[in-house]
């Protein structure tokens, strides 16, 4: 995911680039543990907007958890029809509006909930069922918005989001290094 991120093959050559074969192959051959990466970057991007600690780790951190949920929204399809992730799933917008049934949030920490792990993420990350989200920056006073990871533009958001926590961590000078990147990324077609 990091040599895509580095350096992404040409407008057109995604179908034959060698990369992208292979990491399709690895989240293809064992979808639980594909689906559990991006649960862990999703839970290690939710710790960085809810307590940044501003230290020069936590930068590289939350640069390879949003790599490595960009690399899942962009290359993992599962064949399950009901899976967020799958190539048969109609994909629109992908926005939601919190609390929605049939929706994961996978940056939800579970101490922040009212009730705790709600067992979702366990059947998502199992068995892919639900939508896989996670929370958007928006205006203050419109609530809790969601984006779905595997939507058409999930992948892009995923990056917007980190780029946004990222700029709230320029301490160090690290997290911008780590902002550009993503920025270009964000930048590119696909």
């Amino acid at each position: 995911m990091l040599g895509l991120a580095r350096k992404p093959p040409r407008p057109g050559a995604e179908t034959t680039d060698h990369r992208i074969k292979r990491l399709k192959n690895l989240l293809a051959t064992d979808p639980p543990g594909a689906r559990t990466l991006a649960w862990h970057a999703a839970q290690i991007i939710a710790l960085s907007r809810w307590k940044p600690v501003f230290s020069p780790v936590e930068g590289m951190r939350l640069f390879l958890a949003g790599v490595v949920l960009w690399g899942f929204a962009n290359y993992h399809r599962s064949d399950s029809p009901s899976s967020s992730c799958s190539s048969t799933s109609s994909v629109h917008s992908g926005i939601y509006p919190g609390g929605q049934e049939d929706v994961v949030r996978l940056d939800l920490l579970p101490w922040n909930t009212p009730t705790g792990c709600s067992g979702k993420e366990e059947e998502w990350i199992h068995y892919g069922r639900g939508k896989a989200t996670i929370g958007i920056s928006v205006a203050e006073g419109q609530g809790d918005r969601m984006m779905e990871v595997c939507g058409e533009d999930g992948a892009k958001e995923v990056l917007r989001v980190v780029v946004g926590i990222l700029g709230s961590l320029r301490v160090w000078g690290l997290g911008g290094e780590f902002k550009g990147v993503l920025e270009e990324l964000v930048a590119r077609k696909s």
